[in-house]
């Protein structure tokens, strides 16, 4: 499969080499030591990893991969080193919907941590399998959006 080109506005944008050097941490780095340098060598092939940037600070990101007839979201993060990153999760969340459309797919899906279940379930994502190991975050739900 063809990697699609992303015409993006900001706030939002593909992660840059120049991205690696600069400060993210959030509620998951103490797990899985994902930081942004780690992030840039993922944005290729059928992932991507989409920035949401202001005045040159990060204030959050997600992953995403392109499986042919519908997105997986891998992982969505707010910045919590920067107080104004409150609310990117959601704005990445609708990004992602626009993207998925445009792409012509109708269908997102995802794997939940426990206490996010709720808040995915909010924005209109169901349950669609049983709950899983994961060794760095834990049980994960399988969950989906059909648009």
């Amino acid at each position: 499969m063809t990697r699609r080109s992303l015409k993006l506005n900001p706030p939002y944008r593909e992660i840059e080499y120049s991205d690696g050097k600069k400060e993210f941490w959030n509620r998951l780095t103490p797990r899985n030591q994902i930081d942004l340098s780690y992030l840039v060598d993922m944005n290729i092939g059928d992932q991507y990893v989409i920035v949401y940037e202001i005045d040159g600070k990060i204030l959050g990101f997600m992953t995403f991969l392109d499986q042919g007839d519908h997105l997986h979201l891998d992982l969505i993060e707010r910045n919590e080193l920067i107080e104004e990153s409150s609310g990117v999760g959601f704005n990445l969340m609708m990004l992602l919907e626009i993207i998925a459309s445009i792409f012509g797919y109708s269908r997102i899906t995802l794997s939940s941590t426990q206490e996010n279940i709720e808040y995915y379930q909010r924005l209109g994502y169901e349950i669609i399998g049983s709950s899983f190991d994961n060794p760095e975050y834990g049980s994960l739900t399988p969950m989906e959006k059909r648009s």
